[in-house]
């Protein structure tokens, strides 16, 4: 294919996937990244700007290649391929030449698979989804969107991994096992069952770590009765309400330190939550990496930080725990 590429992100997994792309002949027209590089060039490649100035480019001249591999932010990768698809730009599928695919294999946008691997028939690729070094998928495989088989893993025959997990290096899954949504199979793993939506596990054999949290069920509109706030609070454990409107646009948070401060000058659980919410709360940026997002949350003695894009919308919930486990990986 004769149209350039632009990778997004001036990481480990960018180098991987440079040597890909150059492998496979395509043009990479430059690097897109925030960080400041010497020289202005990332692997000899120059850097072009920022996400912002790819936004700008008409979106039929050039394809884009997600750079993000494991960042310590599970939702990031996730995050900056549904951006860039909201302003209809599509991504390249890249697959090394060393790797050994069968001829029924689907293949979905944006799939990345890297050099040594192995796939066996009947199996399907989800958008957005790397499958890293010398991993081996044997046949009727079901691999869903946004996920990362690490390098090394091993899936026997007819494994499904459902969107957006996340299996570790070196993890071994056994045929027929499903790993559900959101999940994190940590490195070198033996999973022997099946793991459930929005669990972690490690070990030989895998055992539960924890069961990790729907951020989202956090999410509340500003008329609703701080009564119902505080149930909300307290039901999903994650110590904060997060306050939305129109399209998931963050407006304040909720803390039970908020409500008690509200109650003790006279306000009533059926006030609405607006009236104690944190109309300014501390926030990270899609951008931001794990380690920067860890440190933010040291610096303000927080547990938990909301994720917004540029336009304010939440996109995540970065939880404290969640950031020490992802070391995992």
């Amino acid at each position: 294919m004769s149209i350039p590429v632009i990778i997004l992100g001036a990481g480990g997994h960018s180098k991987v996937l440079i040597e890909a792309l150059q492998r496979m002949g395509r043009q990479i027209e430059g690097i897109a990244t925030p960080e400041k590089l010497p020289n202005n060039l990332f692997e000899d490649i120059p850097i072009i700007g920022d996400d912002d100035l790819v936004l700008t480019l008409p979106t039929s001249e050039f394809q884009l290649v997600n750079g993000l591999g494991s960042t310590g932010v599970l939702g990031r990768r996730k995050s900056l391929f549904e951006k860039f698809k909201s302003r209809n730009f599509n991504f390249a599928t890249v697959i090394h030449p060393s790797a050994v695919l069968p001829r029924n294999l689907v293949l979905s946008e944006g799939v990345q698979i890297m050099a040594g691997v192995v796939i066996q028939p009947g199996s399907r690729i989800g958008k957005n989804t790397i499958i890293n070094t010398r991993s081996s998928v044997d046949h009727d495989c079901q691999i869903g969107d946004h996920v990362h088989i690490a390098p090394g893993v091993t899936l026997s025959g007819g494994v499904s991994v459902e969107d957006c997990s996340h299996i570790g290096t070196g993890a071994n899954v056994i045929q027929g096992i499903r790993v559900g949504k959101n999940s994190l199979v940590g490195a070198g793993t033996l999973v022997i069952r099946s793991v459930s939506e929005l669990q972690m596990v490690t070990g030989v054999p895998a055992k539960l770590v924890k069961t990790m949290k729907n951020w989202r069920k956090s999410l509340v509109l500003p008329n609703a009765t701080i009564r119902e706030t505080i149930r909300i609070i307290d039901s999903e454990a994650l110590r904060i309400a997060l306050i939305i409107e129109g399209d998931d646009v963050l407006t304040g948070t909720v803390t039970d330190g908020d409500i008690r401060r509200g109650i003790l000058r006279g306000i009533s659980l059926e006030d609405p939550v607006r009236v104690v919410m944190n109309t300014n709360p501390i926030v990270a940026h899609e951008e931001d990496s794990g380690e920067r997002i860890l440190a933010l949350m040291k610096n303000k003695s927080v547990q938990q930080i909301p994720v917004v894009d540029n336009q304010g919308r939440i996109i995540r919930l970065e939880l404290l725990e969640d950031l020490f486990h992802t070391k995992l990986l």
